[in-house]
């Protein structure tokens, strides 16, 4: 009889733990995520896919920047949508991010952006936070966020921009897709996919972005976003996009598009938001630095490139 209650009881605890491990679990999804570098902070919401950044001193409320993911689309050769009928777990598009959850990996101090690449004398380090979320039975949709956390060349190779401790970078990353045409696809019989298409909504203090030239846009509060036409394809950096990343006006929100080719394997973009409106003017003058010096720096930090830098670092200095 003791050994009968005392199994029980042992039984109930068992069955009041698991339910408390599910439930810590199901916050650890949906609760927000925050991570810090120098005077800035990125808090994740754990559904939705949104970001918010902001001054770690002044509190969300004062010029922060929100960005969203907001739309994504499978194109055919054609441009048109596809593989957005039947199930949720098998629809290859989806009209908004509301209802996904996404889970996070934990924070990861001082990474590397450059990857086995780097090269302390000119690359950032960063503080990482990861979140994912899976797009049905199809295919996988990640962000890493990146708060620089030592000032230096973060980008794709061909495209690399100095950044400033504070800065976000975010990549975007498909890991893995199931093409429409693809032979266990579920699309209509002639659906194939040859384009992926994300959009991504980004409001500032400024009531609309203003584009300032070079992929370099104004989002009002001392805030701006650098973007790039390069994405890597399949582990190679420096591809070009399908097309250049647009800009449309839709309400009170701005939305980026973003259209990747066709690949194999995986897929990665990453822009770049500032704070500080002097960054601006350095990306303009860094986006006329001679580029061979920027490939020869795995092999030493030329003079020539050091004499760049101080001109940009002058720059910042006189505004």
């Amino acid at each position: 009889q003791i050994f009968f209650c005392s199994l029980t009881h042992l039984c109930f605890n068992f069955t009041m733990w698991a339910l408390k491990v599910a439930s810590l679990f199901s916050l650890a999804v949906a609760e927000n995520e925050t991570a810090t570098a120098g005077s800035v902070s990125v808090e994740i919401l754990g559904q939705s896919g949104k970001m918010r950044l902001f001054s770690t001193a002044a509190g969300q409320e004062a010029n922060r920047v929100t960005v969203e993911m907001d739309a994504l689309r499978e194109l055919n050769a054609a441009g048109e949508t596809i593989g957005n009928t039947g199930t949720l777990a098998e629809r290859h598009s989806l009209n908004g991010f509301a209802t996904q959850d996404f889970t996070f990996d934990p924070l990861e101090s001082d990474f590397r952006p450059a990857g086995a690449s780097y090269n302390a004398s000119i690359h950032a380090k960063a503080n990482r936070l990861t979140f994912r979320s899976p797009i049905g039975n199809v295919g996988m949709i990640s962000v890493d966020t990146l708060i620089i956390s030592h000032e230096g060349l973060v980008g794709p190779t061909g495209g690399e921009w100095f950044s400033g401790v504070g800065d976000m970078k975010f990549n975007i990353n498909f890991p893995n897709w199931k093409w429409c045409g693809d032979a266990d696809s579920s699309c209509a019989r002639n659906d194939v996919g040859a384009f992926l298409e994300l959009d991504i909504s980004v409001k500032g203090a400024a009531d609309t972005v203003t584009h300032m030239g070079n992929g370099v846009y104004n989002l009002g509060g001392d805030a701006n976003m650098t973007l790039t036409d390069l994405v890597t394809i399949d582990g190679v950096e420096g591809q070009q996009m399908a097309e250049t990343p647009s800009m449309r006006q839709q309400g009170s929100k701005t939305i980026f598009t973003f259209r990747f080719p066709r690949f194999e394997n995986s897929a990665q973009y990453d822009p770049l938001i500032r704070q500080g409106w002097h960054w601006g003017q350095i990306q303009n003058a860094f986006n006329n630095v001679d580029g061979s010096l920027i490939s020869a720096s795995n092999s030493g930090y030329p003079s020539a490139m050091l004499m760049s830098m101080l001109m940009l670092v002058g720059l910042a200095s006189s505004v």
